[in-house]
């Protein structure tokens, strides 16, 4: 399907597009988790806080089941440069990623790719990945906190283009074993979460 645009503002130019996962059904967590909440805001509200930080365009990944209410909280929310694609979310998230990074127009450098159930970057973890990422067209940059690593992850042009054309076994974990470690870049961020939430009880220990 054609992506469609939604809360149209303009790009900052120098700014790399982020691909928001946020189709899956959340079967663990009682439902979609583009609208499960920490603090009272939506995870999907506080990825876009980020995003709209950096003035990126955004690709979001949506179920057409649950568009209607997607578009509905988009549209409370401040515009930002916005396309909405539509995937089955019973699949695995590879699929997810592979139309998301599909629909990326032919002046991104590359992209990063975070999902939906990761929404707690701080807005100083978020300058710094901006940083560490900027200008690199050959390294996939993975975040690390308390060392393990996390979301979202800085994929060039090379990885967002293999990805979207491509199949493992094991999805995206699949394809990130396949690359030779000298393609890859860490940067540490101690204090941040950049882990997932998949429950509502590792939701509600986020909050204590």
């Amino acid at each position: 399907m054609t992506p469609a645009a939604h809360n149209q503002a303009p790009p900052d130019p120098r700014a790399q597009p982020a691909v928001i996962l946020a189709a899956g059904h959340g079967v663990r967590m009682g439902g979609p988790k583009v609208f499960a909440r920490i603090e009272g805001v939506t995870f999907l509200e506080r990825i876009l806080m980020r995003v709209r930080e950096a003035g990126c365009p955004a690709i979001v990944t949506v179920d057409a089941g649950f568009r209607a209410r997607v578009e509905a909280l988009l549209g409370k929310l401040p515009p930002l440069p916005l396309r909405l694609v539509e995937v089955d979310g019973t699949r695995p998230m590879l699929a997810s990623a592979r139309a998301g990074l599909a629909a990326l127009d032919g002046t991104a450098e590359g992209a990063w790719l975070w999902p939906v159930d990761a929404p707690l970057l701080s807005a100083e973890g978020w300058r710094r990945a901006r940083a560490e990422a900027s200008g690199r067209t050959e390294l996939i940059l993975k975040l690390r906190a308390e060392g393990r690593t996390g979301h979202p992850i800085w994929l060039p042009r090379w990885a967002c283009t293999a990805i979207a054309g491509g199949s493992w076994e094991d999805g995206l974990l699949g394809f990130l074993a396949g690359i030779p470690a000298a393609r890859i870049a860490q940067l540490d961020l101690p204090g941040e979460t950049l882990g997932d939430f998949n429950t509502p009880a590792q939701l509600a220990s986020a909050g204590r």
